[in-house]
């Protein structure tokens, strides 16, 4: 009896455990995201703690999101909808805004859309170094 009794709590256990991990990309861009580092082919020499920028998303379970910047004070939103895809080698939202946006990080400067790649439950990317551009790196909140 006593057996069986340390089966099924060891079963249990286990079984709660895995849940935590099985998060799909859908269940893991869910939430606010804040930049937390950006990579650049131009080097940039600002001391921590004194730049005054601030980049952040929020991804909503109904598919919305909104992406937030501000600079020195000067606040810039926009908003859309997003769709999860995935090649063979990475995750990624693609999001479409409702409008041009000068925040919208992209190649093409009229682009209405921007591709952000969920490397982890608790990082994103969103990459236009091939074309000069940086590479942003967000944190979960």
């Amino acid at each position: 009896m006593k057996k069986i009794f340390t089966i099924i709590i060891l079963g249990t256990i286990l079984g709660l455990s895995a849940c935590s991990e099985d998060e799909t990309p859908d269940q893991q861009i869910i939430g606010n995201w804040e930049l937390t580092e950006t990579i650049g082919s131009w080097p940039v020499d600002i001391p921590e703690g004194e730049a005054d920028y601030f980049v952040s998303y929020q991804f909503r379970q109904d598919g919305t999101f909104q992406k937030t910047r501000d600079i020195n004070g000067t606040e810039s939103r926009v908003s859309g909808t997003y769709t999860i895809d995935s090649t063979q080698d990475e995750v990624f939202a693609l999001l479409t805004f409702s409008s041009s946006s000068e925040i919208i990080q992209s190649c093409n400067s009229n682009a209405t859309t921007e591709s952000v790649t969920i490397v982890s439950n608790n990082r994103l990317e969103v990459d236009t170094s091939p074309c000069d551009g940086p590479k942003n790196i967000f944190a979960k909140r």
